[in-house]
């Protein structure tokens, strides 16, 4: 019998299946959300209907012992978003693709924000975005977004 998931892969799985996948138009969001994936793909390989589309890219993971079957960590995990542009320019004040840009960033944060212990079961003591960085926007038909997320949590380990 395979070994349990991880603690890290229940909460990158909730991650993708739930706190992201939860992002459709309506009162709390701007967009609907096509595609959540692990890994990350080239925005040119995308189908219209996969637009827009969020990719947990990568991770990266501090660790720090509390107790001898204890441990605390820091999982910095990077979301990517990437917007199709869909419409012309809208009265001067910047492109359809800048617009769907900002509101995805701004549905992932809400996203985010809106369960900040991810569910409650799996240790997670604290979620926090910590940077944004966008892309110029204009220079291709994509607009594209990296967004950092820390996600503090304990978990125990196995002992010999």
């Amino acid at each position: 019998m395979p070994p349990a998931a991880s603690k890290r892969e229940v909460i990158l799985e909730y991650l993708r299946s739930t706190v992201l996948r939860q992002i459709q138009e309506g009162p709390a969001y701007n967009l609907t959300v096509a595609t959540v994936e692990r890994g990350r793909r080239n925005p040119v390989s995308l189908g219209e209907h996969e637009f827009p589309a969020l990719f947990i890219a990568s991770t990266h993971e501090k660790r720090k012992n509390l107790n001898q079957v204890h441990f605390g960590a820091t999982l910095e995990v990077v979301i990517v978003g990437y917007v199709k542009n869909t419409s012309a320019m809208e009265g001067g004040d910047g492109t359809g693709t800048q617009k769907d840009l900002d509101r995805l960033m701004q549905d992932v944060v809400a996203a985010l924000e809106s369960d900040p212990l991810m569910g409650g079961d799996k240790d997670v003591k604290w979620i926090e975005v910590t940077e944004i960085t966008t892309d110029d926007g204009d220079l291709t038909p994509y607009g594209g977004f990296v967004l950092s997320v820390s996600i503090e949590y304990a978990a125990g380990r196995k002992l010999p």
